[in-house]
């Protein structure tokens, strides 16, 4: 019993590799969004030009988007931490991870451990950002 535990640990699912592969697909996509581009080729050109110069000081602007730019690819605040969660709960991402129980905590998704908001709150972060009706629009596309 102890040589299949082992074996089972070496495998495939491991370290979820798949799943850190969607959360990079799902950040660029969400980038992609954000700034309305239509594909990844464009996303690649418009991160390669050079940042327009403003003819007032960045930190005049209510957000600094500024310092968190990326070529022409204007980057929100909180993306890691919290629009990206929110587009992998929107998506169902939760319900295709291998290990579940060991990255969403004891309770799973809706647990006080899980590392993605809740439904509710999913939707408002991505309602503020992107807009009404995208959040609805993202789950019948995903669903």
């Amino acid at each position: 019993n102890q040589v299949k535990k082992k074996q089972h640990l070496g495998g495939l699912d491991q370290n979820d590799a798949h799943n850190m592969d969607a959360c990079a697909v799902q950040f660029l996509s969400l980038v992609r969004r954000i700034n309305a581009i239509s594909s990844f080729r464009d996303l690649y050109n418009v991160a390669n030009q050079d940042p327009d110069q403003l003819d007032i000081k960045a930190s005049l602007f209510a957000i600094n988007y500024h310092k968190q730019q990326q070529g022409q690819l204007e980057l929100p605040p909180h993306l890691d931490d919290e629009l990206l969660p929110s587009m992998i709960r929107a998506t169902g991402g939760d319900r295709r991870l291998w290990n579940a129980k060991e990255q969403l905590g004891e309770d799973g998704v809706d647990g006080d451990d899980s590392p993605l908001p809740s439904l509710d709150y999913a939707e408002a972060l991505l309602t503020n950002q992107l807009g009404y009706n995208i959040y609805d629009e993202i789950v019948k596309a995903c669903g």
